[in-house]
């Protein structure tokens, strides 16, 4: 953990509808929204440290930074982050040495046991003391099954994801975690902690690795999730309109629930930042 340095800023960006215009999660197959790859590349040159964070668990960390690179926006794999690191960061932490049950992607799964975590398949998934479900294009019943009868016993239960819909600049979709996950909650009453955005411990955990203090952290995204996530660290949100929130939405949320600024799109926030900064 990195010590903090009052009143460093650190940023937490989006991916999706926020830096490119994508109709899959993590930005694959994305178009570079205007303004992203020269915000990326300010906050290189002046040294403020930051991390993109996508909710997408389908995928290595690693695997999506290159894909955003490919389109122009020079993210290096250090920067980048994914709710299915995050969630395998976690139960590293909060739980170690115990058994995990996946339910997602052999990739997922692989991302988690790049951790340490022991992630059980067959039998022995039924009798693991956490499950943890992610992107689940791929998923087995086999392995639904599994999960639902080990947090029936009462294992520890994430979800990457906890919103029901993704938007990603170009049209919506499922979040097949959520929905998995929701599938596993009705048959055994058990609601799962969300490990992705908005999580508070995800935010204080990007916020520790960049050595900033929780309130110094500017959270930039599309959807409610990136303004909820600033909200429960105690930070700044920065809603752009380029993928789950239009301006009328916005407008309407209630006091407590409103972003600190409000932008057309990441562009925007590049013509802010650089206004504070006085590089204009």
């Amino acid at each position: 953990m990195t010590p903090s340095t009052p009143g460093r800023r650190g940023w937490i960006i989006d991916v999706d509808g926020c830096l490119v215009r994508a109709a899959r999660y993590g930005g694959d197959g994305g178009q570079p929204i205007e303004g992203s790859a020269e915000f990326i590349a300010l906050l290189d040159r002046v040294g403020e440290p930051y991390v993109v964070c996508t909710n997408a668990s389908g995928n290595p960390p690693d695997t999506y930074a290159a894909g955003l690179r490919a389109e122009g926006i020079p993210v290096d794999d250090a920067h980048f982050e994914t709710a299915g690191s995050m969630t395998a960061d976690l139960i590293a932490r909060r739980h170690p040495g115990e058994t995990v049950a996946v339910v997602g992607s052999p990739a997922f799964a692989d991302t988690v046991r790049s951790y340490g975590v022991d992630v059980a398949v067959g039998e022995r998934a039924r009798s693991a003391s956490v499950v943890a479900v992610g992107d689940g294009v791929e998923f087995r019943t086999a392995d639904l099954d599994a999960a639902a009868l080990a947090v029936d016993a009462g294992a520890a239960f994430y979800s990457t994801v906890g919103q029901r819909w993704f938007h990603g600049g170009m049209q919506k979709g499922i979040t097949s975690s959520a929905l998995i996950a929701a599938g596993i909650a009705w048959t055994t009453g058990v609601q799962p902690e969300v490990t992705g955005k908005p999580s508070r411990e995800l935010g204080l955990a990007l916020a520790a690795r960049m050595g900033v203090a929780p309130e110094d952290v500017v959270v930039v995204g599309d959807a409610l999730a990136e303004v909820e996530l600033a909200r429960v660290i105690g930070g700044t949100s920065y809603l752009v309109l380029t993928g789950g929130v239009d301006r009328a939405t916005a407008d309407a949320l209630p006091a407590a629930r409103r972003p600190d600024a409000v932008f057309e799109d990441i562009g925007g926030v590049l013509a802010h930042t650089r206004a504070e900064l006085g590089d204009v």
